[in-house]
């Protein structure tokens, strides 16, 4: 069994005027990762300011080649993303 670890600190390009704000468009992100990639993430730094975010993502797989696979298509999701530019990546696997 072989774990994927992914930590993100993001920047947010979006004119936000709140925490609420903020929050809603790190639970899109979220919930379109977690969709596409069967992955768990979650929110786990930079919670009180507007324009940052840090995301932790795991998965779990038998093979490490899917898990260097998918980390890539997670991360090139990512790039992709105009409302969000990644400042940041940290991965590991065990």
């Amino acid at each position: 069994m072989f774990i994927g670890l992914i930590k993100l600190n993001l920047t947010i390009n979006l004119q936000i005027s709140s925490l609420k704000d903020k929050r809603r468009i790190v639970k899109g992100i979220k919930d379109k990762l977690r969709n596409s990639f069967n992955i768990s993430i979650s929110e786990i730094d930079q919670l009180d300011k507007y324009y940052q975010a840090g995301l932790g993502i795991s998965l779990v797989s038998n093979d490490k080649k899917t898990i260097n696979t998918v980390i890539g298509r997670i991360l090139n999701t990512m790039e992709n993303m105009s409302s969000v530019t990644i400042e940041n990546i940290e991965t590991e696997i065990l």
